[in-house]
């Protein structure tokens, strides 16, 4: 499949469609063709649309973090990634180890007791068929885990455990075959996960109300 000619045009309507559906349906994500995946640390042929922060949201954190640009450097936030390489058309929640302001937010929000239970439990309400993991690169790892892998507490909790902010990417989402661009389900399939993901996206990414810098910086301290 060449990726520079008619898969193109589909994919742009796919995510238009997916998009709409996901503005109408309260999503406040906004949308960017970024053309690189924040994943990807070799040439890999990719489409990708990313669907992020809104952008005054996304200067303040920036602003935090002392970056000064007036571009957004999407790697800096948590995201919902849709992308279509040669073998897999992808939608994944992506927290990168560059987002450490989330990533630190995270951390100091999954030390309250409460707030850990909430998340495993949002985990293992997506669909089972959901792949997970942390390892870097756009292409599919053999060390892939599915909520399958996942289903007990017990073992849900173990794998929360194996993240280390600053050094691990959390990527949460669905992979089907590229061809799977052209199926009559295609956005239904697509919003159905992203409006998913969007549950663990709200849970994990910094705002003034979601705000753990805190107790992060307590945690750190203690050990």
């Amino acid at each position: 499949m060449n990726l520079a000619t008619s898969p193109s045009h589909r994919f742009s309507e796919i995510h238009a469609a997916l998009y709409a559906k996901l503005r109408n349906n309260s999503v406040n994500l906004q949308a960017v063709n970024s053309g690189m995946s924040v994943l990807s640390l070799e040439p890999e042929q990719a489409l990708v649309f990313a669907y992020v922060r809104i952008h005054s949201e996304a200067q303040l954190v920036e602003k935090m973090i002392g970056l000064r640009s007036t571009e957004i450097d999407l790697q800096r936030h948590p995201l919902i990634e849709l992308r279509l390489t040669e073998r897999h058309l992808a939608l994944e929640l992506v927290l990168s180890p560059h987002a450490w302001w989330d990533q630190r937010n995270l951390i100091g929000k999954l030390s309250v007791r409460r707030h850990h239970d909430e998340l495993r439990e949002l985990l293992l309400a997506l669909p089972q068929e959901m792949i997970l993991g942390h390892w870097h690169g756009a292409a599919l790892s053999d060390q892939h885990l599915t909520l399958r892998h996942l289903r007990s507490p017990r073992v849900m909790d173990a794998w929360l455990q194996t993240f280390s902010d600053g050094r691990d990417p959390i990527r949460i989402g669905i992979w089907q075959e590229a061809s799977a661009i052209n199926g009559p389900d295609a956005v239904a399939d697509l919003f159905e996960a992203a409006q998913s993901l969007y549950g663990v996206y709200r849970f994990l990414a910094w705002t003034g109300r979601n705000d753990f810098q805190a107790f992060y910086n307590q945690r750190q301290e203690s050990l």
